[in-house]
């Protein structure tokens, strides 16, 4: 379906686990890209650590119908990434996210990064996600959810990058990257700011889920955040000089946790699964937590 493989696995009528997987659209993906036959570098990461890119450095040196294919062929690459970000891929989420900004500047720098996450995408390509009861990670039964941020990530803007992911029965059911719409003081500021923006993820999938009877109305739900300042903001709701520029965004984590049942808590940063979806990541970062968030 949409070029999603779906297998159930279970004996004598009873299911075990769920698995999503789209290794057959990442091979039509490298054929029409890169080519079928095109030799295939096994990269353990879709970007390059510490990657970025700014139009007003790296000016293309191309005009006229050449600049119209070449900004065709960049879109249509990138939304074929961001459908895979999207459905199976978390890992790409922020990859795709971040050069999907830069559709009317197809630099040839952009495109050796492009080239870069197709080639780790088939390497990956046996890369699923899995639905299960029964896992290393029993917590993850539950809906819960992860939050992070990048301070000014965005280096043309200043912008912090927030992401989140929720997991639920041991696999994903939704994440998000995206460029903050303020320019950030501080980490506290926009890990706050990513905190209330998964809240309110969090809010939504709880409606949702209840309607299908997948969760309690009624229960308590937990985001986990790797900044203290933030989660101490959020369950005090202080209003003092350095943080009166953000009193509401205190004030809207609060209030998620007094009357909609979300807990914040604080997770370390080695086990923030959001991570890979705010930055370029080391190896080492990317396959510890994939690990987590895909059955690999």
């Amino acid at each position: 379906m949409l070029g999603i493989g779906i297998k159930l696995n279970g004996k004598n009528g009873n299911l075990k686990s769920i698995d999503l997987n789209q290794s057959k659209y990442i091979d039509k993906l490298k054929a029409k890209m890169i080519g079928e036959s095109a030799k295939v570098r096994e990269y353990k990461t879709p970007m390059d650590p510490g990657f970025y890119f700014c139009p007003h450095d790296n000016k293309t040196m191309i005009n006229g119908k050449e600049l119209s294919f070449k900004i065709k062929q960049y879109r249509e690459t990138i939304g074929a990434l961001m459908y895979l970000s999207m459905t199976t891929r978390p890992d790409i989420s922020y990859a795709s996210n971040y050069l999907s900004r830069f559709q009317l500047y197809p630099h040839s720098y952009l495109d050796k990064q492009l080239k870069r996450i197709i080639n780790y995408l088939v390497a990956t390509k046996e890369y699923k996600i899995t639905y299960s009861r029964k896992r290393k990670d029993p917590q993850f039964d539950e809906l819960i959810g992860y939050s992070d941020a990048d301070l000014g990530g965005d280096k043309c803007t200043g912008r912090s990058t927030i992401a989140n992911v929720f997991m639920y029965m041991n696999g994903p059911i939704y994440w998000k990257t995206r460029c903050s719409f303020l320019a950030a003081l501080s980490s506290t500021e926009s890990e706050l700011i990513g905190m209330v923006t998964a809240g309110n993820e969090m809010i939504y999938l709880i409606i949702v889920m209840n309607a299908l009877r997948m969760v309690p109305k009624d229960g308590s739900y937990t985001i986990y955040a790797d900044n203290t300042s933030a989660i101490t903001l959020a369950d005090t709701a202080p209003c003092k000089g350095r943080t009166k520029h953000f009193s509401m965004m205190i004030a809207k984590a609060h209030d998620q946790q007094e009357s909609q049942n979300i807990n914040f808590e604080y997770v370390k940063s080695e086990e923030q699964l959001a991570d890979i979806l705010t930055k370029p990541v080391l190896t080492t970062v990317m396959q510890h937590l994939v690990g987590k968030i895909l059955n690999v």
